[in-house]
């Protein structure tokens, strides 16, 4: 009786963890392309001559259409949060050495990030590619999707919103008369103006 009790355990335990093993198995049915992943997949941001291009995914949607639209707007995400990041160092750089508190430099940078987020959105943001997978997991009954988008923006529209975001930030400082930030940022605007011009 014991070695059947152990018998049957020995069974239970070894069924169950196999049938784990079987419930991660993903079958890919059919790819938008003919070939494996391209490599932007794995790349949110990549910084090329002349351009920023950023990508983002979305997996396991049901709805292709709507998954584009999520994968999309991940890819902007990522986008912006990384034009942002490379932005903060561009800002901070010109508030070093200045006689702001660090609280309002802080500030104006913020800001500025900020502004340059709103101009980012509505500057030229282009869907570059789409690479979506059809996979079924061995458990489902109906197949879902994997989606991958590549957004891209000029070198040309950044410097356009980092411009207008120097734009808002005088027009801004210029209100509150805070002269010493005002004046901060137009230093910055003035760099980027013959960034633009180089």
């Amino acid at each position: 009786m014991k070695k059947l009790i152990i018998v049957l355990l020995a069974f239970i335990v070894f069924g169950c963890t196999s049938g784990k093993t079987l419930l991660l198995k993903e079958e890919i049915l059919e790819t938008s392309k003919n070939s494996s992943k391209p490599e932007w997949v794995y790349k949110t941001f990549k910084e090329s001559k002349g351009w920023y291009e950023f990508s983002g995914g979305v997996t396991d949607v049901s709805d292709y259409a709507l998954g584009v639209s999520e994968a999309r707007a991940e890819a902007v995400k990522n986008g912006i949060i990384s034009i942002q990041i490379k932005a903060k160092s561009e800002f901070s750089k010109v508030a070093e050495g200045s006689n702001m508190a660090p609280d309002m430099a802080g500030k104006w940078v913020t800001d500025g990030i900020s502004f340059l987020a709103e101009s980012l959105y509505v500057s030229g943001i282009i869907q570059k590619e789409i690479y979506s997978e059809k996979a079924r997991y061995n458990t489902e009954f109906r197949p879902h999707f994997n989606i991958w988008v590549l957004c891209k923006i000029s070198s040309e529209d950044y410097l356009k919103a980092k411009i207008d975001a120097a734009q808002r930030l005088i027009n801004k400082y210029q209100q509150d008369k805070n002269i010493e930030v005002k004046d901060k940022v137009e230093e910055l605007l003035d760099s980027i103006i013959t960034e633009k011009d180089i």
